[in-house]
């Protein structure tokens, strides 16, 4: 079990090292303004979650992505 998941982790790392992938916490904020990238992060989040997710209420998805208390990674 440990060595499947440890060799894909293992590549993972190797790909965010050189820079291929990166990864960032987002969410929406009430305190300030998200900036223009955050919202678009947001919004292609809200794409993903839908797509996958595809008999889940959009409004719902909605409301969960861009709650100030929620975070993504």
């Amino acid at each position: 079990f440990l060595s499947a998941h440890s060799a894909r982790d293992e590549a993972a790392r190797l790909e965010e090292r050189r820079g291929v992938i990166e990864f960032h916490v987002v969410g929406n904020s009430l305190s300030q303004k998200p900036n223009k990238k955050v919202l678009m992060w947001l919004v292609g989040l809200q794409n993903v979650f839908s797509h996958q997710l595809p008999r889940m209420p959009k409004e719902y998805i909605t409301r969960l992505v861009f709650d100030p208390k929620h975070k993504t990674l």
